[in-house]
């Protein structure tokens, strides 16, 4: 049964206090197109059933210095697969909702870590990647960029189109393609695509979401910056002739019209 607009807010809102980015992920979530909910958020706003969210100001919190490098040394000490997906979670942890890129050697260090054999266990690549994404996410959320440290890191770009090259493993495509998401990179596009038309049923259907949420959802960076690119792309798909790829160009154009209408 579709549920009104209305009720979809009322829901989000009835036990805590949403930012306006929570709200609109739950929405979206839940299948409420983005300009049906910013008319009916107003509505509500203007009618006194809602308030308006206040924007404040979160101080950053750096990384401790100490602690990051001393996990970088553990790291690059540890041999054994097991301890080496142990240590890099507590990289994650350590980079998650804090500042870290400015410590220094750790951009440099996670770079070369994508594409050294050690850190090849599908569980270790899947933690150094996801690190990278915190990281870059954390700079993107900055209300100053830093453009020099963005570059840093969407130049990992190319190392991350190697990897897929390589592996099938559902968690390391599954966090490339957030990693992807946030560069802004025509280069991400056509990886992404490229996944598209070539993994097996069986292999997309493991990364399917996690193309939709890539190109599409609400903190992909890449349709506001090359929409053209993503419909073009789309289209090509869906007129290849194909009957494989016809069905999931028309499956991402559906979800296109969901998430971003």
């Amino acid at each position: 049964m579709r549920r009104e607009p209305d009720e979809i807010i009322f829901e989000a809102l009835k036990d805590n206090p949403k930012t306006p980015k929570e709200l609109l992920r739950f929405c979206t979530d839940r299948g409420l197109p983005f300009k049906t909910y910013y008319r009916h958020r107003k509505r509500l706003i203007k009618n006194g059933k809602i308030k308006d969210a206040k924007y404040v100001l979160i101080q950053e919190e750096e990384a401790k210095r100490s602690e990051v490098t001393e996990v970088m040394r553990r790291l690059d000490e540890t041999e054994d697969k097991d301890l080496l997906a142990i240590i890099s979670e507590d990289l994650i942890r350590l980079c998650d909702k804090k500042r870290t890129a400015t410590i220094p050697n750790l951009l440099n260090f996670l770079e070369s870590a994508l594409l050294e054999p050690k850190f090849s266990d599908p569980i270790v690549l899947h933690n150094i990647i996801n690190a990278l994404h915190l990281i870059l996410g954390y700079e993107r959320r900055r209300h100053k960029l830093d453009k020099t440290i963005i570059q840093q890191l969407t130049a990992n770009i190319s190392n991350i189109r190697k990897i897929l090259g390589k592996y099938r493993d559902k968690d390391v495509l599954g966090q490339s393609l957030l990693f992807l998401s946030l560069t802004e990179s025509k280069e991400a596009i056509e990886i992404i695509f490229n996944l598209v038309r070539t993994l097996s049923e069986e292999e997309y259907s493991d990364v399917a979401t996690g193309v939709e949420i890539s190109l599409f959802g609400v903190d992909s960076t890449l349709y506001e910056k090359h929409h053209e690119i993503i419909n073009d792309r789309l289209l090509e798909l869906i007129a290849s002739g194909d009957p494989i790829l016809k069905r999931r160009g028309l499956k991402l154009h559906k979800e296109k019209q969901r998430l971003r209408r």
